[in-house]
C-alpha cells in the first residue's frame, strides 16, 4: 500500500464519471462492476464494509454464485494492480485516503461552510464556497455508468444535493442583488427539475425583481400544469403565498439591503387587494344614477365572468364597466385592467395589434412577447390561469377584435349595440339615462338645479344634450365654472348650437368656447398623438409649454374640469373618442399643418429623449403629417426591433409609405421603408428586408436625406451580415460605426470577421464592449462573442457570451444568446454542455416563436449530437436546420448543408 505522502498524490472523481488519478497522471480503474466497488469504499470515507454488505451493494438481494469470489478480485487488483491503499480481511475491507483526495468528500464539506456562513450573515462567502462546491461536478449526473442498486442510491442522493446546491447559490445571488444574472440559470434549473417548487419561486423572485412581472407569473401558471400532470398535486403552500405576493406587488420582495436571503416562497400574507386597481382608471366622480345596470354588471361577471355592456356612443357604457369594475375590487386582487380598443373611431386596433398591446398592458415585455396571434393568445391564457383577473375591453368594434383576448378570467366588454356577439356573454343594454338619473348627474357635475323655473331650464339642458351622459358632463362644467350665470342661459345657448350638429359636438362647442387660449390650443394639438392617454409632459410638448410636465399637468387638470378630458390614473389623462374627434377636425381647420406637423415633431423628440415616455403604440397620423409620422415610427422601430411587438408597426408603416410616395417625399418614403424592412422574428425572409433597404438607401439618396442614407445603409449592412455576406457589410457598416453607434460597431466586428479580417475584427468587437461598459448591452456582447468565435478564440467568446446571457433583458435575447453559446462550447468540444446549451435555447424558443433562433439552436444540437454519436437524431436536428435557416436565407444555412453532405452524403 502506498505511503501517506503517496496518497495525498491520489485523486478521485466521483461527481460524474468515475476515474482516479496520481500526480496528475490517470489510473486504469477497470470494468464498471471494479469501478463501482471501488465507489463504494470511497464513499464510506475509510468505514470498513463487511464482505456480504459489499456483494449486496454491487449486485442486490439476488448476486450471481461466485460475486465473493469476483468481489475479492476487485479488491485485490485495487490495492495491487492499481496501488490503491485497499485494507482488506476475510470478512471486510476499506480504502483509508484523506477526505480531500475525494471530490464527493470536498463538496459535503464546501455545502456545509457555506450553510455555516449564510447561518453567520456572510451571504458573499456562502456564495463563494457554493459556487467552488458545484465546480467540481464534472457531469450532469454522479457516478455516472455504474451498475448496482448502492450506485443508483447514491447517485440519487448526490444529484439532489447538487440542486438543491443550485438552488443555494442562486437564492444566494438574489440576496446579493444578482437578480439579473440569476435568471438565465434559474431557467436552465427549472427545465432539468421541472416539478421542483422551490427553483420555480426562485425564478418568479428574480423575474419580479427584474420588472418582469408577467413573466414571473406565467412561471407559477406553468407549475400548475407540470405539478397536475406529473405528480396529480397542486403547488404548496410556499409557492401560491409567493404567487400572491407577486400579484400585489409586495414590497418586502424587493432586493435586500443587506444579511441572508429571506426565503422566496416564506414569509406572511400581506392584503391581497392593494395594488390591485394598477391599470384602472378612477371611478368617475361625478357618477350617479345608473345603478341597476352597475348592479346587473356586477352579478353577471360574478355569475360568469364574460359581460358585454352595448349602447351608442357617449350612452356611458365606459363608466359603467369602470364603476362595476372597482365595486368588485375585492373578487379580482390578481388584478383589474382597463384597455381601449378604439373601435369607434375610424382607425380601430386590429386583433394582433390589440392582443400585443393588451400584453404590454399586463407587463409582458417586448423581449417576451411570443411570434404570431395564437402564441400570444396563449401566453394571455396563461397569465390568466389560477389568477383572479378582471380586464375591461372598452370600444370594442365587433367580436374579431376581442375573442382573441379572451382568456378565462373575468371581462368586460363595451361595445356599439349590436356589434359583438361572444357565446356565453351575457349581454347589458345601456341607453341613455332616464331624465330624472340625467337631472341628478347634470347636478352633480353642477352643483345647480334647483326648483321651478330653474328645474324647468335644467330639463332643457338635459333634453339639448339628449340626455347623453357625455355631453351633460361637458354642459354642467360649464355651470360649474361660471361661464353661464343661469340654467336658462346655458340651455339657450345649447339649443342654438344644436341645431349644427349633435348634442355631444354641441357642448364640446359650449364647452370649447369657455378655454383659455393655452387650454384651447393643447386640446386641440395634443389630437396629433391619438394615443389612449397623455401624461403632463406629452400635453407639454403637444402644445409647446414652457413649463415642461408640471405646467403640462396644470393645463390637463383644467381639461378635465372642463369635462373634456377624464383622467386615466395617477398623472394620465384620456379624451372620449367624440370629444377627440371633435377637437381634430377643429385643429386641421384652426391650427394648419405646419402647425400640427411642428407639435407631433415636439412630441417625437420628447418620446426619443425619454426611453419610457412613448408608452402605447402609435395609430393616427393626424392627416397628412407625413414627416412627424415617420420620424414617430422610427423612434418605435428602434425599441421594438427584435421583437414580435415590431408587427404592430407594419400597418401605420404601410399607411405612411403610400401618403409619403403620394407626397413626393423622399426621405418619408425611406424612413417608412426601413420600418418595413425589419426583420421579423418568425419565418421572415433576409432577401425582403434586402430588397427594402437598397430601396431605402436609393430615396434616401436622391432627396439628399444624409441622415436617412446613413442609417438605412447601417440596417442593410446588419441583413447584409445575417446572411454572411460580410465583405458587403463592412463598408456599409463603417460609417455608422464610426458615428459612435455600440450596435453598428459590434456588427462591424463580426463582418470583418467574416470577411476575414481577424485581427481588424477583435480589435474593433472590444471597442464596442468597451464603449458600452456602463451598461452592458446583450446585443453587442453577443456579436463581440461572435466574433471571438469567429477567430477561433472560444474561451474568450465563451466568456462575452455568458456575459450577454446574465444581460439578456427578456426570454428572446437569452434564448438566442443561448443558442450561440451552444455552437460556443461545441468548438470547445464540450459537447454535452454544447447541447445542454442548445436544449434551453429550444425551451425558450417554444413560446416564442423565433425561427432563426430554432433554426441556430437546432443547428447547435445537431452538432453536438454527432460528436456523442447519436447520429440519427441529429440527422433530424440539421435537416430541419437547413429547412428553417434556409428558408429565411441566413448565412447559418449553407453551414449546415456542408455538415449534412460530409456526415451523410
Amino acid at each position: 500500500m502506498p505511503g501517506d505522502e503517496e496518497t495525498q498524490h491520489l485523486r478521485f472523481h466521483l461527481l460524474g464519471p468515475v476515474r482516479a488519478e496520481r500526480r496528475g497522471q490517470p489510473l486504469v480503474l477497470g470494468p464498471p462492476q471494479q469501478r463501482a466497488a471501488l465507489a463504494v469504499l470511497l464513499l464510506r470515507g475509510g468505514r470498513p464494509i463487511g464482505t456480504a454488505e459489499l456483494v449486496e451493494a454491487l449486485w442486490g438481494p439476488a448476486p450471481p454464485v461466485h460475486a465473493a469470489d469476483t468481489l475479492c478480485s476487485y479488491v485485490a487488483r485495487l490495492r495491487t494492480t492499481l496501488d490503491l491503499p485497499v485494507v482488506a480481511t476475510d470478512t471486510e475491507c476499506a480504502v483509508r485516503v484523506p477526505a480531500e483526495c475525494v471530490d464527493a468528500a470536498v463538496f459535503a464539506e464546501r455545502l456545509a461552510a457555506a450553510a455555516t456562513a449564510k447561518a453567520d450573515g456572510d451571504v458573499a462567502g456562502a456564495h463563494a464556497l457554493l459556487t467552488a462546491a458545484l465546480d467540481l461536478w464534472e457531469g450532469d449526473t454522479a457516478l455516472t455508468g455504474l451498475p448496482g442498486p448502492y450506485a443508483e442510491r447514491e447517485r440519487r442522493r448526490l444529484d439532489e444535493a447538487r440542486a438543491t446546491a443550485r438552488e443555494d447559490l442562486l437564492e444566494c445571488a438574489l440576496a446579493l442583488g444578482q437578480h439579473a444574472g440569476a435568471i438565465a440559470d434559474l431557467r436552465a434549473l427549472v427545465t432539468e427539475h421541472p416539478a421542483r417548487e422551490r427553483s420555480r419561486a426562485l425564478l418568479m423572485l428574480a423575474l419580479h425583481r427584474a420588472g418582469r412581472q408577467a413573466e414571473a407569473l406565467a412561471v407559477f401558471a406553468d407549475a400548475q400544469r407540470v405539478l397536475a400532470e406529473q405528480c396529480g398535486t397542486q403547488p404548496g403552500a410556499e409557492l401560491v403565498s409567493l404567487h400572491e405576493r407577486v400579484l400585489t406587488d409586495d414590497p418586502s420582495l424587493g432586493v435586500p439591503a443587506a444579511g441572508p436571503a429571506r426565503p422566496a416562497g416564506g414569509g406572511t400574507t400581506r392584503d391581497t387587494t392593494r395594488g390591485a386597481a394598477e391599470g384602472l382608471p378612477p371611478r368617475p366622480a361625478d357618477f350617479s344614477g345608473r345603478r341597476d345596470l352597475v348592479e346587473a354588471a356586477v352579478a353577471a361577471v360574478r355569475a360568469g365572468g364574460l359581460v358585454v355592456l352595448e349602447g351608442a356612443n357617449g350612452v356611458g357604457r365606459t363608466a359603467i364597466a369602470l364603476q362595476a369594475a372597482h365595486a368588485l375590487r375585492d373578487a379580482f386582487p390578481g388584478g383589474r385592467h382597463f384597455f381601449g380598443l378604439r373601435g369607434g373611431s375610424d382607425r380601430p386596433l386590429d386583433p394582433s395589434t390589440a392582443l400585443t398591446c393588451l400584453l404590454r398592458e399586463l407587463g409582458v415585455r417586448d423581449g417576451a412577447l411570443p411570434e404570431g396571434t395564437e402564441r400570444q393568445a396563449a401566453l394571455l391564457r396563461s397569465l390568466a390561469t389560477g389568477r383572479p383577473l378582471l380586464l375591461v375591453l372598452d370600444d370594442a368594434r365587433d367580436a374579431a377584435q376581442v375573442e382573441q383576448m379572451l382568456p378565462g378570467c373575468a371581462v368586460i366588454v363595451t361595445a356599439a349595440t349590436g356589434e359583438v356577439e361572444l357565446p356565453d356573454a351575457r349581454r347589458l343594454t345601456v341607453d341613455v339615462p332616464e331624465e330624472k338619473e340625467a337631472l341628478a348627474l347634470l347636478s352633480a357635475v353642477s352643483g345647480a338645479v334647483g326648483t321651478g323655473a330653474a328645474a324647468r331650464a335644467a330639463q332643457s339642458v338635459v333634453t339639448a344634450c339628449g340626455r347623453l351622459p357625455l355631453a351633460l358632463r361637458i354642459a354642467g362644467a360649464r355651470l360649474a365654472g361660471r361661464e353661464f350665470s343661469t340654467l336658462a342661459d346655458l340651455a339657450d345657448r345649447l339649443r342654438e348650437e344644436a341645431g349644427a350638429g349633435e348634442p355631444v359636438e354641441a357642448a364640446f362647442r359650449v364647452g370649447y368656447e369657455a378655454l383659455g387660449a393655452e387650454c384651447a390650443r393643447a386640446l386641440r394639438l395634443t389630437t396629433v398623438a391619438d394615443v389612449p392617454a397623455y401624461d403632463g409632459a406629452t400635453v407639454a410638448a403637444a402644445a409647446d409649454l414652457p413649463g415642461g410636465a408640471k405646467h403640462g399637468d396644470a393645463v390637463a387638470g383644467e381639461l378635465v374640469a372642463a369635462g373634456l378630458w377624464e383622467r386615466a390614473g395617477r398623472g394620465t389623462y384620456r379624451c372620449h373618442a367624440l370629444v377627440r374627434e371633435h377637437a381634430r377636425r377643429l385643429s386641421e381647420r384652426t391650427d394648419g399643418e405646419e402647425a400640427r406637423e411642428a407639435a407631433l415633431r415636439r412630441v417625437v423628440a420628447h418620446w426619443s429623449s425619454s426611453p419610457g415616455a412613448a408608452g402605447p403604440f402609435p395609430g393616427v397620423w393626424g392627416g397628412g403629417l407625413v414627416p412627424a409620422a415617420v420620424a414617430l415610427l422610427g423612434v418605435w422601430s428602434e425599441r421594438l426591433a427584435g421583437t414580435a411587438a415590431h408587427d404592430v408597426l407594419r400597418r401605420p408603416a404601410e399607411e405612411a409609405l403610400a401618403r409619403a410616395a403620394e407626397a413626393g417625399d423622399g426621405a418619408g418614403v425611406a424612413g417608412a421603408l426601413r420600418v418595413l424592412a425589419v426583420p421579423r422574428c418568425g419565418a421572415d425572409t433576409l432577401d425582403r428586408c434586402e430588397r427594402l433597404l437598397r430601396a431605402a438607401v436609393r430615396w434616401a439618396e436622391a432627396a439628399g436625406d444624409a441622415d436617412g442614407r446613413l442609417a438605412a445603409g447601417r440596417d442593410l449592412g446588419g441583413v447584409l451580415l445575417a446572411m454572411g455576406r460580410g465583405e458587403e457589410a463592412v463598408p456599409l457598416l463603417e460609417p455608422a460605426a464610426a458615428a459612435g453607434c455600440p450596435r453598428a460597431l459590434a456588427d462591424l466586428g463580426l463582418a470583418q470577421a467574416v470577411a476575414g479580417r481577424m485581427d481588424r475584427a477583435l480589435k474593433t468587437a472590444d471597442e464596442a464592449v468597451a464603449r458600452t461598459a456602463d451598461d452592458p448591452q446583450a446585443y453587442v456582447l453577443r456579436q463581440a462573442g461572435r466574433t471571438w468565435l469567429r477567430a477561433g478564440r472560444s474561451t474568450t467568446a465563451a466568456d462575452r457570451l455568458r456575459d450577454a446571457v446574465n444581460a439578456a433583458s427578456s426570454p428572446r435575447e437569452e434564448a438566442l444568446t443561448s443558442a450561440y453559446l451552444a455552437h460556443c462550447r461545441l468548438d470547445q468540444r464540450r459537447h454535452r454542455e454544447g447541447v445542454e446549451a442548445a436544449d434551453h435555447a429550444l425551451s425558450l424558443e417554444a413560446g416564442l416563436g423565433d425561427a432563426y433562433c430554432r433554426g441556430l439552436a437546432l443547428f447547435a444540437r445537431g452538432r453536438g449530437l454527432l460528436s456523442l454519436g447519436e447520429s440519427r437524431i441529429a440527422a433530424g436536428c440539421l435537416r430541419e436546420a437547413r429547412e428553417v435557416l434556409g428558408r429565411r436565407g441566413a448565412g447559418e444555412a449553407a453551414d449546415v448543408e456542408g455538415l449534412l453532405r460530409e456526415e451523410f452524403g
